[in-house]
């Protein structure tokens, strides 16, 4: 059996408790499997039905089903069929687990170079962000220097109307008072 179990996946073992003279008991054998395969359907049979020792098995996983001497062959045949069912559930389980585990560990990769990459685009944003405030800000510079030089223009065309005034009575004033000769 142990020959056997090495070469190939078993997906059923239905095992005596009581093996030959010299051989463990058929629970212990059934522990060792179960460790090197947990998705194996176990079944254990013995002429002596102790309840107690059947729940402390199954309880302890070592074993999935208990058949005692004599057993009806339908039975048998029925547990046999589940017990491939379940360990080729076992199995199926095991392989998406283990496609989910890989999925995840791409998932995570993903993730971190999708975070470094909105980082990276974090960066560069708040750059040309700084870059457009300080634009703007020298564009109302601009802006204010051009309405600040648009309103003294304006202010020295209004005092230039009445300077011109006054400079041209002023004239004629003086010219009016001066000596003539």
């Amino acid at each position: 059996a142990d020959a056997l179990v090495a070469s190939r996946q078993i997906d059923v073992a239905l095992v005596d408790q009581h093996l030959a003279a010299g051989d463990p008991e058929g629970l212990a054998w059934l522990a060792r499997l179960h460790a090197a395969d947990p998705d194996c359907f176990r079944v254990i049979f013995t002429g002596a039905a102790d309840l107690d020792f059947a729940v402390r098995a199954i309880n302890g996983g070592v074993i999935d089903a208990f058949l005692t001497k004599p057993w009806i062959d339908e039975q048998v045949v029925a547990l046999l069929h589940q017990g491939a069912e379940v360990a080729l559930l076992r199995r199926h389980n095991r392989a998406l687990l283990q496609e989910l585990s890989l999925r995840n560990t791409d998932l995570l990769l993903f993730n971190e170079t999708l975070e470094r990459t909105v980082d990276e685009r974090t960066v560069t944003l708040r750059a040309a962000n700084e870059r457009l405030q300080q634009q703007q800000q020298a564009l109302v510079r601009l802006e204010t220097q051009g309405v600040v030089n648009h309103l003294a223009k304006g202010m020295a065309h209004e005092l230039n109307n009445p300077l011109a005034v006054i400079l041209g009575y002023t004239q004629r004033l003086r010219r009016g008072l001066a000596p003539t000769e």
